[in-house]
C-alpha cells in the first residue's frame, strides 16, 4: 500500500512503500526517524495503540516502587489510558506493545529488540510505556505487565 502518514518524527510521502506485517508497519523511505524520542507501534487491533518514551537516564532503575503500572484512567465508559514504567538494559530498544484480556485480567505486553546481537550493557534505563484503548468495555480489571 502507498499513501501519506504522519509520524511523531516526520512525514511519509506518497510513493513511499508502507508494508503491514503482523501488526507492525514497515516503512521503506528516505525518512530518518529519531528513535531516541519515542517509538510508536501500530497494532492490528483497531481499539489499541501503544508508544514508549526514550531511555530516562535519570530514572531509578532499581526502585520497584517507581516501576510498573502507575496510572490507569477511564476517559469515558469505553476509553482507557494506561501509563507504566519499566526498566530494561540500556542496549535494548522497545519495539512494540500488545495486550491480552484473560477473564478480568488485562495483561499489558511490551517487546524489546537487541540491535547489538545479544550483547548487554552494564546499565539499565527506565522507559515510559503508554497503552491506549478505545471501545473497551469498562470493568474492574486486574493489571499485569510483561516483557515478551
Amino acid at each position: 500500500m502507498t499513501g501519506n502518514a504522519t509520524l511523531p518524527s516526520g512525514t511519509i510521502d506518497v510513493g513511499d512503500t508502507i508494508t503491514k506485517c503482523s501488526g507492525v508497519i514497515i516503512i521503506e523511505s528516505n525518512l530518518s526517524l529519531d528513535l531516541s524520542k519515542s517509538v510508536w507501534y501500530f497494532s492490528n487491533k483497531d481499539n489499541f495503540s501503544f508508544n514508549s518514551g526514550p531511555c530516562d537516564d535519570f530514572g531509578d532503575t532499581h526502585d520497584q516502587s517507581k516501576l510498573g503500572i502507575k496510572e490507569a484512567i477511564w476517559k469515558d465508559n469505553h476509553t482507557l489510558n494506561i501509563k507504566a514504567y519499566v526498566s530494561v538494559n540500556c542496549i535494548l530498544e522497545i519495539i512494540g506493545g500488545d495486550y491480552e484480556i484473560i477473564d478480568d485480567n488485562l495483561v499489558l505486553k511490551y517487546k524489546t529488540y537487541n540491535p547489538d546481537q545479544g550483547m548487554i550493557a552494564f546499565c539499565n534505563c527506565v522507559h515510559q510505556l503508554n497503552y491506549n484503548f478505545t471501545n473497551l468495555r469498562m470493568e474492574d480489571y486486574q493489571f499485569a505487565i510483561i516483557r515478551i
